[in-house]
Order: C-alpha cells, then sequence, then structure tokens
C-alpha cells in the first residue's frame, strides 16, 4: 500500500468516523458516540463465504449456503485533530495502552459507525470490532500523521439511517460535535538510543509503526432480533503481539548500519505525537536490509522490532 501526501483538508470536509465501547460483545450501544477521526478511505473486509449449489436438473446455482462463518472487517485510514486525543482510540482499541497507564491483557471491543454521505444521512455500521493491526504513519514531516486500523468484527450493515435492523434493532445516538481544531501533525524528531552508543536524534523522511495482535475469529450462531440465525465470530482471540518501527532516513554516515552489523540492543525509540510521548522499549534491528555502500549520500531503511511500548 502506497500513502500519499496530505492536503489541508478543512474541518468537516471529510466524513466523520464514531466508536462507542461495547458492554457486551456485538451489541451495538445506543448510548453518545465518540469521534474516532475524519475518514480518509473505508474500505470494508469481508467475505460471507458463500457456496453456490447445482441443483439436479439445473445448469446454473439454485441454493446458496454458507461454507464458513462470515468473515466480517474493514481497513479505516483517518487524520486526527489536536484535542480529541489521538490516544484515546488508537491507544486503547488499536495498542491496548492506556496514557499512563499500562498495557492490557485484552483489547476492549467496539461498535464503529462511519458517516460516508451527509447528504443522505448514510452510514457504515460495524459491530463486535477488535483492531488487528494498527498503524500510526508520519507521510513527512510538518505534515498531517495517518492512523490507521485493520478490524475484525461481527456484522455490518449500510443505513441512509440511524435507525438500524436484522441483527440488532437499535438507532445509534446523535453524531458528536464537529472538531475545528488544527489536524495532529508530525512536529518533533523520532530519538532512538542504543544500548551501545546512547541516544540520539533520528531524522526519519517517514516512518511506519506497525501493531499486529494476531486475531482469530471464534466461530458460532448467534440468532438476531429478526429471529434469523447468524453464523458470524461469537468472539475475537487475540494471539502473538509484533511491534514493526520501519523509516528512511538519508546519510552520509554508518551510525545505523555499523549498529545493524553488530546487531545491538535497542533500549528505546520515542515517537512525539500532539504532547504525548509514545515510547517502544527492548528492541532489535531486523538486519533484512543492510544499506549498500556508495560514494555518495545514501538513502537507507530502518527497520526495528520492539517488545513493548507506553504512553505518557
Amino acid at each position: 500500500m502506497s500513502y500519499g501526501d496530505n492536503q489541508a483538508y478543512t474541518a468537516g470536509e471529510l466524513g466523520v468516523a464514531t466508536y462507542e465501547a461495547e458492554a457486551s460483545y456485538g451489541t451495538i450501544p445506543s448510548t453518545t458516540r465518540v469521534w474516532l477521526g475524519e475518514t480518509k478511505e473505508l474500505a470494508p473486509l469481508s467475505n460471507y463465504n458463500n457456496e453456490f449449489h447445482i441443483l439436479p436438473g439445473a445448469r446454473a446455482h439454485g441454493a446458496v449456503t454458507q461454507s464458513d462463518i462470515a468473515a466480517i472487517g474493514y481497513r479505516l485510514r483517518y487524520l486526527d485533530r489536536l484535542g480529541s486525543e489521538w490516544h484515546a482510540f488508537m491507544g486503547v482499541y488499536g495498542l491496548g495502552y492506556t496514557k499512563g497507564g499500562s498495557l492490557s491483557e485484552h483489547l476492549p471491543d467496539f461498535t464503529m459507525a462511519a458517516k460516508i454521505d451527509a447528504a443522505t444521512d448514510s452510514y457504515q455500521v460495524y459491530s463486535g470490532c477488535k483492531v488487528n493491526v494498527a498503524r500510526i504513519i508520519g507521510v513527512k514531516p510538518g505534515a498531517a500523521l495517518e492512523f490507521e486500523v485493520e478490524a475484525m468484527a461481527q456484522w455490518w450493515q449500510e443505513k441512509n439511517s440511524r435507525s438500524l435492523t436484522g441483527m440488532q434493532t437499535v438507532t445509534l445516538a446523535a453524531d458528536p460535535a464537529a472538531k475545528t481544531t488544527d489536524l495532529t501533525r508530525w512536529k518533533g524528531n523520532c530519538q532512538l538510543n542504543i544500548a551501545a552508543g546512547g541516544a540520539q536524534n533520528l531524522y526519519v523522511k517517514d516512518f511506519r509503526l506497525t501493531v499486529t495482535h494476531g486475531l482469530e475469529r471464534v466461530p458460532g450462531i448467534k440468532t438476531g432480533a429478526d429471529s434469523n440465525p447468524y453464523a458470524v465470530a461469537v468472539g475475537l482471540n487475540e494471539g502473538p503481539k509484533s511491534i514493526l518501527f520501519e523509516g528512511n532516513i538519508v546519510t552520509d554516515g554508518q551510525t545505523f548500519a555499523n549498529s545493524k552489523a553488530d546487531d545491538d540492543v535497542l533500549t528505546t525509540l520515542t515517537i512525539p505525537i500532539d504532547d504525548e510521548t509514545l515510547t517502544l522499549s527492548t528492541g532489535r534491528w531486523v538486519r533484512d536490509d543492510m544499506p549498500a555502500y556508495a560514494q555518495q549520500i545514501n538513502n537507507e531503511t530502518l527497520k526495528m522490532r520492539f517488545q513493548s511500548y507506553a504512553i505518557a
């Protein structure tokens, strides 16, 4: 996937995505929805696993069944605004970490509702969501930070109304107030602390932090409000976690190349976001991207994996 340049979006110009914590898995709340961000891209990632059966005496299918549970999900790429506290969603639901708190054993589930057409009051609503992949993307210094989640869900529907039917009969709460502050931008340098050489600024041209939770769907049957049975995930279990930082730098030195060659331990990597600092701890170089040596300034790719993180 490629990430294009950020443009100077005006507040309210993009469709707004919202979320709300679920009291029980897959049950859509009707309480006040919370700002998540302004949608850059919302892509459904769903497979209903339909099987099309040829019936006796026919050459075309005459019946449709499921071969497995419905695999419902989406990818949401969004921008945030100052004052909305980027970590309220990305930290808690994407990383499983509260500001100044500790790492959660399990990710919380939520309902996500994204307005996709303000003129017709049209929404896409996903219930029973958990984030499988969370990304924070710095396209270039000074640009708006991009946030991205790939989430698994239990069910979804698209309606030209906040009144939902089918799996659940519920009316979504009203949209939250629009945000008018500046976009959350990349305004500070990352800093890398190499155990063998101390802390130093990391002047990257761009970066991507990707956290993968290894979710697996728990298969089951849920009876909807319409009394129909739905073959869906009745839970989402977390698997092994991966924390990967990638960035590109322009360099005329060998500091990082030598560190990779020596397989140094990386004590911490700090990423400033708004007035918070995201700290990655206990890392190692991936070392599948050793730079070419040339009589010129080099463009070098950095890839590191870490054990843990914290938000302060």
